[in-house]
């Protein structure tokens, strides 16, 4: 939650610009910047907040995000190898080769 009275507010075109100065590469268009408010990236949403007719976030915040993006990629669900379930067919023909010895 951005904290008005501590965090340093920012509106979203100078939150792109800040998030390329910090961490280096291409600017985002405020247009993700807004998507990433409203709807997240991967589960995970930046946070805003409404003033007037603009939306805001802080610095604070986007090292927030960048960090919750961060602990999300760091934990990767665990992959299960797919089980084969074998039909009756191929349990009878399996059975009738075991049993010709071949």
């Amino acid at each position: 939650m951005i904290d008005q009275n501590r965090e340093e507010i920012l509106s979203l075109a100078d939150a792109a610009a800040y998030i390329a100065r910090k961490f280096g590469g291409r600017k985002p268009s405020t247009n993700t910047m807004y998507r990433w408010c409203i709807h997240g990236l991967a589960g995970v949403v930046l946070e805003s907040l409404k003033r007037g007719q603009e939306r805001k976030t802080s610095k604070e915040a986007i090292h927030r995000f960048f960090q919750r993006r961060a602990d999300t990629r760091a934990v990767k669900p665990a992959v299960s190898t797919p089980t084969r379930i074998a039909s009756p067919e191929s349990l009878a023909a399996e059975q009738y080769l075991i049993a010709e010895g071949v």
